[in-house]
């Protein structure tokens, strides 16, 4: 039997959930290492001024060779300032690196009048 750290949605839901629940350790366990020192930094700036709300996995695309997807992921949160809940989605790129699968990007939606998530900051476009 696979281990579980090979099967997509098992990635999809440990990040998501982690930062969800402001794990960021935890959550950059699953981000390709290219890109962890961003996605940290990204992490402290956005849960300094946040609280992630609810996260939700709205749709999976795999890529055609089966070794990567795209995954459209909404979150809901509150700013801690004034309290304000938000919403907004991203778009996140995944790689099976044969051991397992990783983040490697965060991108805006591609609807330009959809409001964004606070994490994205990272386009490989």
């Amino acid at each position: 039997m696979p281990d579980r750290k090979t099967k997509l949605p098992y990635a999809l839901e440990s990040f998501n959930e982690a930062v969800r629940w402001r794990h960021a350790s935890a959550a950059l366990q699953w981000v390709d290492p290219a890109v962890s020192a961003q996605i940290s930094d990204r992490f402290r700036a956005v849960f300094a001024e946040v609280e992630i709300a609810d996260v939700e996995m709205l749709d999976v695309r795999m890529g055609a060779d089966g070794k990567t997807a795209e995954c459209l992921v909404k979150f809901s949160w509150y700013d801690q300032r004034d309290l304000t809940v938000r919403s907004g989605v991203e778009l996140q790129g995944w790689t099976d690196t044969g051991k397992g699968w990783v983040l490697t990007y965060q991108n805006p939606p591609s609807d330009p009048k959809a409001q964004r998530s606070p994490f994205v900051t990272l386009d490989r476009r």
